[in-house]
């Protein structure tokens, strides 16, 4: 009887032992499943997070491009005329007088109220674009005081070549205008 008593005793522990070595997996188990819930919890808040930011980033962007545009709006349509006149004929006078109304527009702009990106994007385009309509109003007038120069053939595919290239400036600006998506990529 002794013996049994032992071996009950022995029994007894060892299944104590185990409960109580169950019981911890249990709480194991449990502290595992509170600490995954935790992680979840901060990702979806990370995720949240971010969503935010670039919600803001992109309402930023839709800013600054609303601002730009509003701004250089005036300059975009002068040159855009002048851009659709030449392509249905128009005298140098009539194009050395629309140059002289982009010209006013031009300095009325606040540049320096203006983000970087927006004269780098817009700006900087339709300045290159008046720039070349203004070489090929000043190699026009130098043709009409040379007696012997004509306006055809060579020369006129010079103008055409300045006309091309301020037509090409003008539609670069208006792109940048059209997409915020530029605003927001170049680090606004």
């Amino acid at each position: 009887m002794r013996n049994f008593v032992v071996a009950l005793v022995v029994a007894s522990i060892w299944s104590l032992g185990g409960c109580g070595s169950s019981g911890g997996e249990d709480s194991s188990d449990a502290e595992a499943s509170a600490s995954a819930e935790a992680e979840a919890s901060k990702s979806a808040e990370a995720e949240a997070e971010l969503e935010a930011e670039k919600e803001a980033a992109r309402a930023a962007a839709q800013d600054a491009l609303d601002e730009c545009e509003g701004q250089m709006g005036g300059l975009l349509e002068a040159l855009k005329q002048i851009d659709g006149r030449l392509d249905v004929g128009l005298t140098n006078a009539d194009l050395t007088s629309r140059l002289g109304d982009v010209a006013v527009t031009y300095n009325d702009i606040p540049f320096k109220k203006l983000s970087a990106e927006c004269i780098q994007m817009v700006g900087v385009p339709l300045e290159n674009a008046y720039n070349e309509y203004s070489k090929s109003v000043t190699k026009w007038d130098a043709c009409i005081d040379d007696y012997s120069c004509s306006v055809e053939g060579a020369k006129l595919a010079e103008l055409q070549g300045h006309w091309s290239k301020a037509s090409k400036q003008i539609d670069q600006a208006k792109r940048a205008l059209s997409q915020s998506k530029k605003f927001m990529n170049s680090g606004i």
